[in-house]
């Protein structure tokens, strides 16, 4: 529960997921400003005038961009581990040991629920009532009370 706000299991699960994307969207920022920092339009060749102070798209000012980037993204990868190892051994301890195998492949390692049922040599439709179970069994041992 987040200030009065009652988390669903999906909801809680799928912060791996989203903690992912943004992940990704972080390198890719983190890439942008390499090619931004390292192509001909950050160095100005074709001013005349020399300017004793750093234009707005000077060198230095992409570094500080690259670094507040990178920043970011280490504070994403280290929520992501810290949450990763939290929600693994909450489904350790999840019994039957189908719910936990369940939602560690569809929630962790953020696979289709169809390519679970297939992984696991189950049809989809019972996959769908077992991960629905899963989920179930997931918030009453870890939501209801505390997050």
């Amino acid at each position: 529960e987040r200030e009065g706000i009652t988390v669903t299991a999906k909801e809680y699960l799928g912060q791996v997921e989203t903690l992912n994307r943004r992940i990704k969207q972080a390198e890719e920022q983190i890439r942008n400003i390499k090619i931004m920092a390292t192509s001909a339009g950050a160095i100005r060749y074709d001013k005349d005038i020399v300017q004793s102070t750093p234009t707005n798209d000077s060198f230095a000012n992409y570094m500080i961009r690259l670094e507040k980037a990178e920043a970011k993204y280490r504070n994403l990868i280290m929520r992501l581990l810290d949450l990763r190892m939290k929600i693994e051994d909450q489904l350790r301890n999840l019994m039957p040991g189908l719910y936990a195998d369940v939602l560690y492949m569809r929630w962790i390692e953020c696979k289709k629920l169809e390519v679970v049922a297939d992984e696991l040599n189950y049809s989809y439709e019972y996959m769908r009532q077992v991960h629905g179970r899963a989920l179930q069994a997931f918030a009453r041992k870890y939501l209801d009370d505390n997050c």
